[in-house]
């Protein structure tokens, strides 16, 4: 009901939202993509992005937490996640975490991640290096 009332499809393929099972109940989870659909459909933003931070790729002014693009490095080991938006009315925000910032939230937020660190198995999306960045994404 809840994915029919904010009309995102429950397709995996779309990466809107998907129904995952919480101590054998299903819940509704929006997913990285959903939440983006959700942001555009107000008609409040002019940018919305999340990405990967590649190392010497921006710098942070620690006082007023302005972060800054200095090159781009696409060769650089990854070192983090940014979201950044930009309202029509002009407010701007961005939000930068590390990899260990990220590590910590998945190992918090994630059942199936703590038992697939315990047992060594790979069992949740935080796992597969190819669903990573996107958890990751919508993790900022």
């Amino acid at each position: 009901m809840n994915a029919t009332s904010l009309n995102l499809p429950l397709n995996k393929n779309l990466g809107y939202a998907y129904v995952i099972p919480y101590k054998g109940v299903p819940s509704f989870q929006i997913g990285y993509k959903g939440l983006i659909q959700l942001a555009i459909r107000t008609g409040q933003y002019r940018f919305i992005n999340a990405t990967e931070i590649r190392e010497g790729e921006i710098s942070r002014n620690k006082v007023t937490g302005e972060i800054k693009v200095i090159a781009d490095n696409p060769k650089g080991s990854i070192i983090g996640y940014m979201a950044y938006l930009e309202l029509i009315s002009g407010f701007t925000a961005s939000f930068y975490m590390t990899n260990e910032d990220l590590e910590e939230h998945a190992m918090r937020f994630s059942k199936m991640y703590q038992n697939d660190k315990r047992y060594g198995s790979a069992s949740s999306k935080w796992s597969d290096p190819d669903a990573r960045p996107a958890m990751c994404k919508k993790t900022v």
